[in-house]
């Protein structure tokens, strides 16, 4: 019974703008109950919501560069150096 007045609690707070549950994240819901309310009935909460299913955080990390390129077209810059004439005969290449 007490975790069906807290999921009211968080059913009217997740819909009403200016409450602290106001479309908020499985964290943040957890932390405002203070761990009183399971994981697993909030997961199932928010998975009703279809604006929560498309919209929330992905954990996908994007894989590290190699090669330091942070700007288009930055290693092309590089490589023109390089074959400039002049600096390959102060490189004597």
């Amino acid at each position: 019974m007490f975790i069906r007045n807290m999921l009211a609690v968080l059913k009217e707070g997740f819909y009403k703008p200016g409450h602290p549950l106001f479309r908020s994240g499985q964290n943040k819901i957890y932390d405002y109950f203070e761990g009183q309310l399971p994981k697993k009935e909030i997961e199932k909460f928010l998975s009703t919501d279809y604006a929560y299913t498309i919209h929330r955080n992905q954990a996908k990390r994007k894989p590290p560069n190699p090669v330091y390129k942070h700007y288009k077209r930055y290693q092309f810059q590089v490589c023109k150096l390089l074959n400039n004439k002049e600096h390959c005969k102060h490189l004597n290449l």
